[in-house]
């Protein structure tokens, strides 16, 4: 029998956690009813402290150049 091989996962970065509000909730529900995505992903070649906000409007994103 073959043991199964665990590996460690890759330590990534995180925006950290934002608990949602019911007026929130309201606001990404409309959003997707109208095909936009909002995201903020890490500059990767930049300092672990750098994000950016990526939006998505009906398959065509956009990524914002500010930090």
């Amino acid at each position: 029998m073959m043991k199964k091989r665990y590996f460690k996962a890759a330590k990534g970065r995180s925006a950290g956690v934002h608990p949602y509000t019911l007026e929130d909730l309201k606001r990404v529900n409309w959003c997707v009813e109208k095909g936009i995505r909002v995201a903020v992903v890490p500059k990767w070649d930049g300092p672990p402290s750098d994000w950016q906000v990526e939006i998505s409007i009906n398959g065509r994103t956009h990524a914002d150049p500010k930090i």
